[in-house]
């Protein structure tokens, strides 16, 4: 439910008026780590369906996760720092797969 209402609360101040493109990027990666931390809450320590992490997901995985994440937003932000005007495709895309981890942590919740 707290996964939600910040999700929520992120959408709703990115629809304020005018706000900079650089607010809604930055809005977007804080809500692509917190879907990545509530998507790492709900598997900890449970059985894994994804092979990549193994039979239950431990520290091991969440540091894998966590590079996975960190590297996702390190090239994003080598290629905005060549192509700024792409930031609104960027804030399109990390909501999106926000979006998707979000639904995978509460269905992981709902085990």
């Amino acid at each position: 439910m707290r996964i939600f209402a910040f999700l929520l609360l992120t959408l709703s101040l990115s629809a304020q008026d005018k706000p900079k493109p650089d607010w809604i990027y930055r809005s977007s990666v804080a809500a692509m780590i917190g879907a990545q931390t509530a998507d790492i809450a709900s598997s900890w320590n449970r059985a894994e369906a994804n092979p990549i992490y193994g039979q239950r997901f431990t520290a091991r995985d969440v540091a894998l996760k966590s590079g996975i994440a960190a590297g996702t937003l390190t090239v994003q932000a080598l290629i905005l720092r060549k192509w700024p005007q792409a930031k609104r495709a960027a804030s399109i895309i990390n909501f999106a797969c926000s979006g998707v981890v979000v639904y995978v942590a509460a269905r992981n919740a709902g085990r």
